[in-house]
């Protein structure tokens, strides 16, 4: 079951220190990619300042997604998932600023991060953590070990069956899936409309949430709307303006 906090727990750390990856997620305001980037070694480059401040080494790398989304907008998203016995996945909502290697405040969150500069580094990225959500990992495979005649020890991923077995069960019973879709399926963490089954279950009109979302939306493009009023209204008194001196220009011929 999915969970909420406004704070990674202590538990919550040890957890994510103790895994061997962890991806970021982030996307620009406008364009068309957005990135998820995979990082390894979260005990040697990721730092947890306090339950809300947390910040990683970013390595040199053939894109630099993460650094120019971040710079533009601040937002993004830290991600966990356990590929051991114990299943969990681990989000972290955070936004954020980018110090490069030459920005005046690097060296003091170097070594605040209390970690050896590598050669490759080329920023160090703080991020504010508003919101924790973890939730069961029962997707995510499991990381087993097989021995290769050939080759020798290797490793390999196997589907986990809970989920399987979930769904096996429900479709006995409809009601099971039908419920659990309406409760935790309705809208996105945003209140973005999101399956409309389960909103039509509940007894939402889908036409007009989504005509609210799209009023929310607009609203927040309030920056845009203001200037292309003001461009409106220059152009507007420009157009009289040349058009009263025409006018007198043809009085005084």
């Amino acid at each position: 079951m999915v969970k909420f906090w406004d704070h990674i727990s202590k538990d919550h750390q040890e957890w994510a220190l103790r895994q061997s990856l962890f991806f970021i997620a982030s996307a620009p305001l406008t364009g068309k990619h957005i990135n998820c980037s995979p990082k390894g070694r979260p005990s040697a480059t990721l730092t947890i300042f306090n339950e809300n401040l947390i910040g990683y080494m970013d390595a040199t790398g053939s894109g630099v997604e993460t650094i120019s989304h971040v710079y533009e907008n601040g937002r993004a998203t830290i991600m966990f998932c356990s590929f051991e016995s114990s299943p969990r996945i681990m989000r972290w909502f955070c936004t954020g600023k980018v110090y490069e290697t030459d920005h005046p405040e690097y060296e003091y969150w170097l070594k605040r991060m209390g970690k050896e500069e590598y050669p490759a580094m080329r920023a160090i990225i703080v991020l504010k953590v508003f919101k924790v959500q973890t939730s069961c990992g029962f997707a995510v495979p499991l990381l087993s070990h097989y021995v290769d005649e050939e080759k020798g020890p290797r490793g390999k991923f196997v589907d986990r069956k809970t989920l399987d077995n979930f769904a096996i069960k429900s479709a006995a019973v409809p009601e099971i899936m039908e419920n659990y879709r309406a409760k935790m399926n309705p809208k996105s963490l945003d209140g973005l409309p999101g399956l409309r089954r389960a909103m039509k279950t509940n007894g939402q009109n889908v036409f007009l949430q989504e005509l609210i979302w799209w009023g929310k939306s607009t609203a927040s493009q309030w920056q845009a709307i203001v200037l292309g009023a003001a461009i409106g209204i220059w152009l507007t008194l420009a157009l009289q303006t040349a058009v009263c001196s025409l006018d007198l220009g043809r009085l005084t011929m």
